[in-house]
């Protein structure tokens, strides 16, 4: 059965075609589309009860819509009564759009196979703001050049060609972000996170998965309560610290501010070049500390503790672990 509320221009439908092919086909769907005009850099709002969300920017000043509700195993009346649960607002405004999502949802036990569910998909000017967030869903955006918010809280995040700063949360799922803008924040309590090439600062924070970021040219804040960190091709300065698993960094060309890697449950393992001017102070309370690049000694040679200067002093490396082994290593 299918129900369309809303006829939607040819041309829409083309541009939305590529992101239609991601959605689910269902035995009942109802889809709303629609179209509508906002300024250069104008603000775009998505509040909901449930539902994934799709967002790619393009070129133009139009906003295209397109939302579908679908369920499985049930009767025609039972899936009307479902859609009708999950009703949208749609406001404009000066400032932008504002879509709004309200699901009234059906009391007693949820069959999980026979629940209602929902998709955003969105094509927007490319300078569009983004603030989005769904209580029930995933949320995919990519090719924005302003400021993207994305919070959800069952469901994964990914994020690719975001030039200006992001902020995204997730309570259920795991982050992925590539190619992105000069300030990044992202946090998840139950998944992991991977980065790729940061242009700015970067603060990556998980209560049960693991940290990647490969290429960060700003500093970078990593930390987790449940797996490993991994810091490849990073420049700026560097605080990664893990209660779970193991820290490795790989840092390129001279460090200009101090460095703290920590783990509680695993080996640091640090990977700079042999020129890099560093004062080191690293222990191991469950292991031995080493390096490939000498070290002039300060107090005591110790096999868990190594403080001394690499190459003439520099900023402070505090090497930290309490479960394992801690390597400097030449790059």
């Amino acid at each position: 059965m299918h129900r369309i509320t809303t006829t939607l221009m040819l041309l829409a439908a083309v541009l939305l075609a590529p992101l239609a092919t991601m959605a689910q086909e269902y035995d009942h769907e109802e889809i709303i589309e629609d179209r509508f005009d906002i300024g250069n850099g104008d603000l775009l709002t998505i509040d909901s009860d449930l539902g994934s969300i799709e967002i790619v920017g393009g070129n133009g000043g139009d906003v295209f819509l397109t939302v579908i509700k679908g369920v499985n195993n049930v009767s025609d009346r039972e899936a009307d009564r479902l859609f009708d649960r999950f009703e949208l607002d749609i406001r404009e405004s000066s400032r932008g759009l504002e879509i709004l999502g309200d699901y009234d949802k059906p009391s007693g036990k949820i069959n999980w196979k026979r629940s209602l569910r929902v998709h955003f998909q969105l094509t927007v000017p490319s300078d569009t703001e983004i603030d989005v967030n769904t209580a029930g869903g995933s949320i995919s955006i990519e090719d924005i050049d302003a400021e993207v918010m994305a919070k959800t809280s069952g469901g994964s995040l990914t994020l690719e060609d975001i030039e200006g700063p992001l902020n995204a949360h997730t309570s259920g799922g795991s982050i992925k972000a590539f190619n992105i803008g000069d300030r990044t924040e992202v946090r998840t309590s139950g998944g992991s996170i991977t980065i790729e090439n940061a242009d700015g600062y970067v603060s990556a924070k998980t209560s049960g998965g693991s940290i990647k970021v490969n290429g960060a040219d700003g500093d970078v804040d990593a930390n987790t309560s449940g797996g490993s960190i991994t810091l490849k091709e990073v420049y700026g300065s560097v605080n990664a610290q893990t209660s779970g698993g193991s820290v490795t960094a790989e840092v390129i060309g001279q460090p200009q501010e101090d460095m703290t890697l920590k783990t509680s449950g695993g080996t640091v393992t640090l990977y700079i070049e042999d020129d890099v001017r560093a004062d080191i102070n690293a222990s191991a309370s469950g292991g031995s500390v080493s390096t490939e690049i000498p070290v002039s000694i300060i107090g005591q040679k110790k096999r868990s503790k190594l403080e001394g200067e690499m190459n003439g002093g520099g900023p402070l490396f505090t090497l930290r672990s309490s479960g394992g082994s801690v390597r400097i290593k030449d790059l």
